[in-house]
């Protein structure tokens, strides 16, 4: 934008174009952290089962990658988030929707927070996890659509439903994961 000129688009990329209304979603406090999660399990379900049905061997190998970070993590959260970040955002690309992705990518970022909480709180969390992403990469890496959206719907909901039951009326994700 410039002053007396008005506005000029430079790029008509997915992730540019939406980035002004994604970039809100980290001023969301308290229980609207819920709302992300419930717009996570609408769409990553069927992210997953159209990469189930698209994805080469490349988006494959990445997903086991990732997986394997996971495991490698052991028992330190914050790496497993990350890793668990990277797991979801190669899927949302696998579709080839960019669209889908910088929605997914935002969602999944503006999440974090909480789900390195639940990792730090409940360190059977982060065995589960890697247990409900090792399903999602077998149902994707098998090309079956309709496994990949149930693991996905599972592993998210898993992560909502936890969520619901530690964060009061009035509370926010503690910012030190504790």
């Amino acid at each position: 934008m410039r002053q007396g000129d008005g506005t000029f688009v430079s790029s008509l990329e997915p992730e540019e174009l939406l980035e002004p209304a994604l970039s809100a979603t980290h001023l969301l406090r308290g229980r609207t952290v819920l709302e992300l999660f419930e717009v996570r399990r609408m769409l990553e379900p069927e992210a997953a089962a159209m990469a189930a049905t698209r994805s080469d061997a490349g988006v494959i190998a990445a997903l086991g990658r990732e997986l394997e970070r996971m495991h490698l993590a052991g028992d330190r959260a914050d790496e497993l988030v990350e890793a668990d970040a990277a797991f979801h955002d190669v899927i949302a690309g696998a579709p080839g929707n960019g669209v889908l992705q910088a929605l997914l990518r935002s969602l999944s970022t503006r999440t974090v927070r909480a789900r390195l909480w639940h990792g730090l709180a409940d360190r059977d969390a982060l065995d589960l996890a890697r247990q409900e992403h090792a399903r999602i990469y077998e149902a994707i890496a098998a090309g079956d659509a309709d496994l990949a959206r149930a693991a996905t719907l599972v592993h998210i909901a898993h992560n909502e439903t936890w969520l619901r039951e530690h964060l009061g009326p009035a509370d926010d994700v503690p910012l030190d994961g504790a």
